[in-house]
């Protein structure tokens, strides 16, 4: 733990340009999400804009939380990682939430792209290479930590009621569920080939993408545990059930997910 604590404190970081992508992403995502709160039938330009702030405060908050644990769980296997924005993905997101007038509220978080650490990993080839898997169990862990904010922030609005941890709540999940998304980024330039040969495109790729290729059935199994969280939030808002099973649920994934360390480390 020693050993870990010093490792995190000498390659985490989130650069300059890095905090401008996220800005940027928590504004496109505060504009999706209030894009139909501005008053209801009759706009209303202080309340819309108050829920842009809100929205785009609370993005601002997950998206970091995200990016965050990405690094930190990068660094516990000697992997290096950037964060970058979508830009496509985005105006796909805004374009849609134009056409849905804000009914669908979609994007693209954004990419991470991966360097091996070598003072942190062991081996001829280890120093050098990041493996499919390793990316896996990043992505992995990036997404358990959003469960596990999304479980922190039910407890806080079960206690206080206060109606802005209820859209961290919601925002958080979505970041997880589009972060599952298995797509290439469309700049490669043979979406087919990426595909059929795995190979890695020269932009990086979306971290669901990642995770697929790394083992499909911990994809949908993870994928599955998302959407159940999705689920109890929808119908259960943040009550004690809700909260309760989905402790639950997260106590099984971070289980099985020590599993698949433990045997990728054999």
């Amino acid at each position: 733990m020693g050993t870990y604590a010093y490792s995190l404190k000498r390659y985490f970081k989130i650069s300059l340009t890095e905090w401008k992508s996220i800005m940027l992403v928590a504004f496109a995502v505060g504009f999706i999400l209030s894009y139909n709160n501005w008053g209801g039938a009759t706009f209303d330009f202080a309340t819309g804009l108050t829920n842009l702030v809100l929205d785009t405060v609370g993005a601002f908050l997950m998206i970091t939380v995200f990016v965050a644990a990405n690094k930190a769980v990068g660094v516990f296997y000697g992997i290096w990682s950037d964060f970058e924005r979508y830009n496509l993905g985005l105006l796909v997101g805004v374009f849609i939430s134009f056409l849905s007038f804000g009914f669908i509220p979609i994007w693209t978080t954004g990419y991470f792209r991966y360097k091996a650490i070598p003072n942190l990993r062991l081996g001829k080839f280890r120093a050098t290479l990041v493996k499919p898997w390793e990316e896996g169990l990043v992505t992995v862990g990036t997404i358990f930590a959003c469960l596990l904010v999304t479980i922190l922030l039910g407890v806080l609005f079960n206690l206080t009621g206060i109606d802005f941890f209820m859209r961290m709540t919601w925002i958080s999940l979505l970041i997880a569920l589009y972060a599952m998304i298995p797509l290439p980024l469309v700049q490669t330039t043979n979406v087919y080939q990426v595909y059929m040969s795995r190979f890695e495109s020269l932009e990086g790729n979306l971290p669901g993408y990642d995770l697929f290729w790394a083992s499909p059935s911990y994809y949908f199994g993870i994928l599955g545990m998302v959407l159940a969280f999705i689920f109890m939030n929808f119908f259960f808002p943040a009550n004690t059930i809700t909260i309760g099973v989905s402790f639950v649920l997260f106590l099984i994934g971070m289980w099985v997910w020590t599993k698949l360390r433990d045997i990728h480390r054999l």
